[in-house]
């Protein structure tokens, strides 16, 4: 019998080894995948994230795919913001008319159907966008300011998207055309290659147009080739002001102003479709970020007023957003409402670039947000605030001055229910004062909570100039 077992032993033991070196169908972190000499190794058989089959995660220290190094090139970035572009005027937010290029950029898309900036002037618009902070927390003074503008120098003490990209190695790429987004305003903050575009004639009131906006954006593709990904920031401005170029149609029936806005919006949006067209070409489109927003949208007579930074009607916050993803994301329509602020977070998570969510003011947008995202949503201007919840919405000015404005007609207060009363004609303040004491309870709350940023000092002579071009102050 011992013979037996000293025969047995050497054979179970032989065994045992072979099952050892033979390939477990599920690995030892149970990830489908195992080490072998016949496919590549699962370099981390204790983490399910890390496999041979994975998908790569560029730029984040990882190596997920197992290849032996980190990805260094990770998804492209094309950012399209269309000065004071209205989604009312854009086919997939339901208008019958021009659009097309923009439309079939949303067909492959997230569609948010309701995005509020977080201003109605691009600055402090943009630089919330970037910053993910609301602009009482850039600009301290802005709810108790009596001017018509705040600072348009970019606080350079704030970190923005293109300083996290550029840090994390991505080329940050800039071509804009507002005058208020010229580098010496410090808007250039983060961007490895920065052009503003100027205007190429003499109308005071012209700017860069769209269509050297889009060549100048194909001619950088064309001469940059390298390893590091971009992160590509296009300002269109030919919808805020017409282009000297651009011949108006003259119609015999319909609101002219409306009219002239919409031929504006159907121009940008045929050089915004060269510049996706390239993209495509170059085989691009499928696996980069693709976003198209605005600083903030435009007033065209519905509160008696025109243009925009005057005030905080929905016509003048209310914003388009698409964002195209190379991610599992289906295209459709999200309809939670979100802010511009939002953006920012979203966009580091989507590259799986880490972040601190308690120093941004926005969250992840859903789909990509599992957590609640459901905020207030909240605009500021110099002298103004509105803060949404839910369906009601509170306008508050801090100061008579503001009333005075002939689309408030003395009004300091206004109360609106904007499922029944979407274009804010019917102020209930004095039918819900008791909503309205809530309401403006957590916008105290909410002030509080709010860390104050860095004054950037009273608007210089070269700060006005530029806003008087741009029709902001007189």
């Amino acid at each position: 019998m011992r013979k037996k077992w000293f025969l047995i032993l050497p054979a179970l033991a032989l065994v045992a080894s072979i099952l050892f070196l033979l390939p477990r169908p599920w690995g030892r972190d149970k990830d489908g995948t195992w080490n072998s000499r016949r496919r590549p190794l699962d370099c981390d058989d204790s983490n399910q994230r890390i496999r041979p089959d994975a998908n790569e995660t560029p730029l984040n220290g990882v190596d997920k795919d197992c290849k032996g190094a980190d990805s260094r090139r990770g998804p492209n970035v094309l950012f399209i913001l269309v000065d004071a572009l209205r989604p009312d005027f854009l086919k997939t937010y339901g208008y019958e008319g021009a659009g097309e290029n923009i439309d079939e950029l949303a067909r492959q898309s997230l569609v948010y159907s309701t995005c509020i900036a977080q201003s109605s002037c691009t600055v402090p618009s943009v630089p919330s966008l970037f910053s993910s902070l609301l602009p009482s927390g850039i600009y301290p003074s802005i709810l108790q300011s009596r001017a018509r503008h705040v600072s348009v120098r970019f606080p350079q003490h704030m970190r923005t998207l293109p300083d996290i990209l550029k840090s994390h190695g991505y080329r940050t790429v800039a071509f804009v055309t507002n005058p208020l987004m010229a580098a010496r305003w410090g808007s250039s903050k983060g961007f490895t290659d920065y052009t503003f575009i100027e205007r190429t004639c003499t109308d005071r009131e012209s700017y860069g147009t769209a269509t050297a906006v889009t060549n100048s954006a194909i001619k950088w593709l064309n001469d940059n080739n390298g390893d590091a990904p971009y992160f590509m920031y296009l300002h269109y401005m030919d919808v805020h002001t017409k282009p000297c170029h651009l011949q108006y149609k003259q119609l015999k029936r319909g609101n002219r102003e409306r009219n002239y806005y919409a031929q504006r919006v159907a121009y940008t949006d045929l050089e915004i479709g060269r510049i996706l067209d390239e993209f495509r070409r170059r085989g691009l489109f499928d696996n980069n970020i693709i976003l198209l927003t605005a600083d903030h949208g435009e007033e065209l007579g519905e509160h008696r007023g025109s243009r925009h930074c005057q005030t905080l009607f929905q016509e003048t916050i209310q914003v388009p957003l698409i964002l195209h993803t190379p991610l599992e994301a289906s295209p459709r329509s999200i309809t939670v409402p979100v802010r511009s602020l939002d953006i920012t977070p979203t966009i580091l998570q989507l590259l799986e670039i880490p972040f601190d969510d308690k120093v941004f003011d926005g969250v992840v947008l859903p789909p990509f947000n599992s957590k609640d995202s459901d905020r207030p949503l909240v605009s500021q201007r110099p002298g103004q605030m509105s803060f949404q919840e839910g369906h009601w919405k509170l306008i508050k000015l801090y100061h008579a001055d503001e009333a005075k404005k002939v689309q408030y007609q003395g009004e300091s207060t206004f109360l609106f229910n904007l499922e029944n009363d979407p274009g804010e004609k019917q102020n209930l303040k004095d039918l819900r004062p008791e909503l309205v004491v809530r309401l403006k309870r957590e916008i105290a709350e909410m002030m509080k909570e709010i860390p104050r940023g860095q004054e950037e000092g009273p608007l210089t002579e070269d700060m006005k100039e530029a806003l008087r071009a741009l029709g902001y102050v007189e």
